[in-house]
């Protein structure tokens, strides 16, 4: 049997020499990293097409955990005034202003539900008004740009992140990522004046 093996990887090495191989034929690296997509161009952000909230969404960081789920940690990170990365059009745009973040987990009681949570954010952040900007992966040549400023409570390497957008009634735009896997998740919160 290890006979027939190396005469079947020899047979295989072995080839005639009036067969040609063109450029198509080998595979590099370079054909390899052009396969990957690129981060598409940014397109500026359109602020006036955000609608106005339907109502007065309280106070900064607006939203408790979601049923059943914890901010652990102390209850996240709260800062004045902070610089967050929002992906907006596939490109990472640092948003200055007060900045909210937070693990999410299941209480100690309670298991975790993954699209539980996902479609409770939703639901309040669509009834005050908000909109769903994406719904995708931050392309990686666009992670790796800025990987060095994105902190730790957003898997912007392996998961898909919600962005919410809210427009409150003084032109303030409130910026919500969320992003959950099988296990927990992370919630940003910002808002800024910036793109009125």
């Amino acid at each position: 049997m290890l006979f027939a093996a190396c005469a079947l990887m020899l047979a295989s090495c072995k080839k005639d020499p009036s067969e040609t191989t063109t450029d198509n034929d080998t595979v590099s690296n370079d054909s390899i990293k052009s396969e990957v997509p690129a981060a598409k161009p940014a397109t500026a952000f359109d602020a006036k097409a955000i609608p106005l909230g339907k109502a007065d969404i309280g106070k900064f960081p607006y939203f408790e955990a979601a049923d059943n789920t914890e901010y652990i940690n102390g209850g996240g990170e709260l800062k004045g005034v902070d610089q967050v990365l929002v992906p907006l059009n596939n490109v990472m745009v640092p948003v200055q202003g007060p900045a909210f973040r937070a693990i999410v987990h299941s209480k100690k009681e309670d298991a975790w539900s993954q699209e539980m949570v996902k479609k409770s954010y939703a639901d309040r952040i669509i009834a005050a008004g908000g909109v769903k900007l994406s719904d995708s992966r931050v392309p990686q040549p666009e992670i790796d740009r800025v990987k060095d400023q994105v902190g730790s409570t957003m898997d912007y390497w392996n998961e898909p992140v919600q962005v919410y957008a809210i427009k409150k009634a003084d032109g303030t735009i409130v910026f919500i990522q969320l992003c959950t896997n099988s296990a927990g998740g992370g919630i940003v919160v910002t808002e800024t004046k910036e793109f009125k």
